[in-house]
């Protein structure tokens, strides 16, 4: 099992890689339906983790080394990288309706904003964020992407959280202008600098926090840990 997520088009489904193979889970009353979601080609088997993510009607299956799967819930296809689709990445996070993915291990890229045209979300067009490059750069590798919960804001999220093995970062996401990036200070800033997350799977959002294990086995709070760090 190298991964499993939850799909909510449909009624909701379980989506899981096993040896790189998609298979759907149906689950109605008392009675669980499983299926293979047909591909072109499978993924690698031998690798140990992917990575999934759902936007407005897609789910996403990345592992890093063939380009990311697109399931709207009928067909499974790759992206198109002549298209400008998804990049083929790791960690991913549909964060106010931009997909952020995690590329090369140590940078971070934003998909265009999503509009009414369905997988609009999906396409990467819009490269300029800053002088000198498309991308945010991180020293160390990412090993998790986490949308902090924020009830006071139309999407339900506030900030991006970046995670490394000893290190979190927030990313200003709910600012949905790309051209204004630049222009705000403190856009991308450092939450935690000695603490960071295991891997994606450890991460979950509890009401306004995100909750996640360390690579030493402790489960750390974001605002709680903001607060004590302040404190």
């Amino acid at each position: 099992l190298q991964g499993v997520g939850y799909f909510s088009r449909d009624g909701g489904q379980f989506i899981a890689s096993i040896w790189g193979q998609l298979h759907r889970l149906l689950i109605s009353g008392n009675n669980v339906s499983v299926d293979m979601i047909p591909l072109a080609f499978r993924n690698s088997s031998i690798l140990p983790e992917c990575w999934m993510c759902e936007t407005d009607g897609s789910f996403l299956v990345q592992d890093g080394q063939s380009d990311c799967i697109i399931y709207d819930g009928s067909l499974a296809r790759r992206a198109n990288p002549l298209a400008n689709e998804v990049p083929l990445g790791r960690q991913m996070a549909y964060n106010n309706g931009r997909l952020w993915v995690a590329v090369n291990y140590r940078q971070l890229v934003a998909g265009d904003i999503t509009t009414d045209v369905f997988q609009s979300e999906l396409k990467f067009t819009e490269t300029g964020y800053f002088t000198g490059g498309g991308a945010f750069y991180f020293k160390k590798p990412i090993t998790a992407l986490g949308s902090l919960p924020a009830n006071n804001t139309n999407t339900g999220f506030g900030s991006l959280a970046v995670f490394g093995r000893e290190y979190t970062h927030m990313m200003r996401s709910e600012i949905t202008a790309r051209d204004l990036w630049s222009q705000i200070p403190g856009f991308e800033v450092v939450a935690l600098p000695f603490i960071g997350a295991a891997g994606q799977a450890s991460l979950i959002e509890v009401n306004q926090d995100i909750y996640w294990r360390d690579a030493e086995g402790n489960i750390w709070s974001l605002r709680s840990a903001i607060s004590d760090s302040q404190g």
